[in-house]
């Protein structure tokens, strides 16, 4: 699920992957990556602010970005202060 999921966003069919993230979600509330997938592909499908949620949710279950362009990507679709306030301590 997590491979494709990302291969739907990846290949600009966000929609897909909104369907296949909230199955991952609902069947794994805790894995954060799975809500991680979800919120970008909410993102990428035009739904920022159910997407900002999830990827607020991934942050607080433990989710760590994998690389500097991840992190610029968050901290440009929150903003500054909301992403310091976000990755405080992290």
């Amino acid at each position: 699920m997590i491979y494709l999921g990302r291969t739907y966003i990846l290949r600009g069919q966000p929609q897909r992957a909104v369907e296949l993230n909230r199955q991952m979600v609902a069947d794994c509330p805790e894995f954060p990556l799975a809500h991680w997938l979800l919120g970008l592909s909410l993102v990428e499908n035009k739904q920022l602010e159910e997407g900002r949620a999830e990827i607020r949710k991934a942050l607080e279950l433990g989710y760590r970005f994998q690389n500097k362009r991840e992190k610029e990507t968050i901290r440009s679709l929150f903003g500054e202060r909301e992403f310091s306030d976000l990755t405080r301590g992290k």
